[in-house]
């Protein structure tokens, strides 16, 4: 039996981008004797496929329960996550429908297509929309970042409801800002590009790059070597790349990213290392390779060697492949983080799934260590520590780009003080993350949420 495991950071890659591993045995066959009926647990096959599985893949299948300790005759989804190692791992996720881990790591999850963070603006529960992704049905429909929903489909929100009333395929939002008006949407599928804006802004006499990334994806390296040109050849003084929406994505895509943003260190210079579990070690072993794998930078002509320090746009939707980046760049270059604590997921994941269609669900259990060239990953419990710690809590949300905007205006005040003009409400804040608008799902709110 054929699996394709895909590498991701969530998260989530290491080694390769894509590859099949060796061939799976089938469950085994048993025999008796021909007057003897057996009766075996309800989801015996699917059940025995998933342990076989996590044995091989799974960061802390040492301390999985024996397997004839299980229940196989919980639904498999259920199974897996009664293999986890529950203490230390938070990460590890599991769906009835494979397709939909692919397709969100593919970037094609089918939303609305926006993020949002739970406020109350004087005393009033709501949804800030704090992200409208570009060519989404959000964006077609008139969405806009800074509008906050207060009723869906004529009931009002409260924390409680939200996400229930988000699992509707179209809805009617409740928009209130100066004023109040109704904006009819439906989700569909549509492609996420990760470069969601991307400029130069003149601040104090510098040139400062400002680039928003949404999430690492495979097949948008060339434009992001271009965008990285295009910087480089105005000579920008500074840099700021706000990964505050950013969950993180494939492991080379951040590679990429990381070698972009860094000095210019060449091919053989390390980015991160880690483990896998006893058996990848000891695979790795027999195969003559070392069982701490190593990845590198890659040579870019596009980087931004010339910057001496670089400032990244935090929250504790910042996680996995965009944590990578911030901590595996810090033994080579000056990062400094603005905004809330990180996610922490200091791990890599892989997707596990049947390609022969046997089995229906999908796994995405926790496989390597991440760890940077100095032997750091410390920030797996709360996450990333902020270097200038700073709330979302301004009212209204200015536009990306917008050099009054909260998170923004922290960073360039980091880079050369200066004053603003305008004022805000402060709002109350409910907690860290810029939640997704799919209401259930993976990476829903009940994915990243604590």
């Amino acid at each position: 039996m054929n699996k394709a495991t895909i590498y991701i950071l969530v998260l989530f890659f290491f080694i390769v981008s894509c590859e099949k591993s060796k061939v799976l045995p089938d469950p085994p066959i048993i025999v008796v004797p021909d007057d003897t009926t057996v009766v075996l647990p309800k989801y015996f096959h699917e059940n025995t496929w998933i342990y076989e599985q996590m044995r091989l893949q799974y960061l802390w299948a040492d301390d999985m329960p024996d397997e004839k300790s299980t229940d196989k005759n919980l639904e498999p989804v259920e199974y897996f996550y009664s293999l986890l190692r529950k203490d230390v791992d938070r990460y590890s996720y599991a769906s009835s429908d494979y397709q939909e881990i692919l397709d969100y790591w593919n970037g094609q999850l089918e939303s609305y297509g926006f993020r949002y963070k739970k406020v109350r603006v004087d005393g009033e529960f709501g949804l800030a929309v704090s992200l409208v992704l570009k060519n989404s049905p959000a964006e077609l429909g008139g969405l806009k970042r800074g509008d906050l929903i207060v009723a869906i489909d004529g009931e009002p929100l409260n924390p409680e409801n939200a996400e229930r009333l988000l699992e509707r395929k179209g809805a009617s939002f409740l928009i209130k800002n100066d004023e109040e008006y109704r904006l009819s949407l439906a989700k569909q599928k549509f492609q996420v590009d990760p470069l969601q804006f991307a400029e130069i802004i003149p601040w104090q006499g510098k040139k400062v790059g400002y680039l928003v990334y949404t999430q690492f994806l495979f097949e948008y390296e060339e434009r992001t070597r271009a965008l990285f040109q295009y910087f480089k050849d105005q000579q920008i003084d500074e840099m700021i790349i706000d990964l505050r929406f950013n969950p993180g994505g494939v492991t080379p895509n951040a590679e990429v990213m990381a070698s972009l943003l860094g000095p210019d260190l060449g091919s053989s210079v390390e980015l991160f290392h880690g483990t896998g579990n006893t058996y990848s070690q000891q695979q790795s072993i027999l195969r003559g390779e070392s069982p701490v794998g190593r990845r590198y930078f890659t040579n870019e002509t596009s980087n931004l060697s010339h910057l001496s320090r670089l400032f990244v746009l935090t929250s504790k939707s910042t996680a996995s492949s965009s944590e990578l980046v911030i901590n595996c760049l810090r033994p080579y270059r000056a990062v400094y983080t603005v905004g809330g604590y990180t996610y922490g997921k200091n791990l890599i994941s892989t997707i596990i799934y049947d390609e022969t269609g046997r089995y229906s669900f999908g796994l995405m259990p926790a496989w390597a260590t991440l760890i940077n060239a100095h032997g750091q990953s410390t920030y797996g419990k709360d996450g990333l520590i902020p270097d200038f710690p700073i709330l979302e809590d301004e009212w209204p949300y200015m536009p990306l780009g917008d050099t009054t905007e909260t998170l923004l205006r922290k960073a360039l005040y980091a880079i050369s003080p200066g004053e603003s003009k305008k004022e805000f409400k402060k709002i109350e804040v409910l907690d860290g993350f810029h939640h997704w608008d799919t209401g259930k799902g993976f990476l829903g709110n009940k994915r990243y949420n604590p």
